[in-house]
């Protein structure tokens, strides 16, 4: 699992993605509406709709 942040044009991204035979596959992704680094309250808005999903 790979959490990052990413600044495209102006809209700044967090996402959580599968690293899979040198890919990775986007699986949740959340706008940030504030330019720079995610918060931890924000990480977890982003990780935990995964892990519900691959709790199962």
């Amino acid at each position: 699992m790979i959490l990052d942040r990413t600044q495209w044009q102006n809209t700044n991204m967090l996402m959580i993605s599968l690293a899979w035979k040198k890919r990775a596959i986007r699986l949740y992704w959340k706008i940030l509406t504030h330019k720079g680094a995610s918060n931890l309250t924000e990480q977890k808005a982003v990780i935990r709709p995964v892990i519900r999903l691959l709790k199962g």
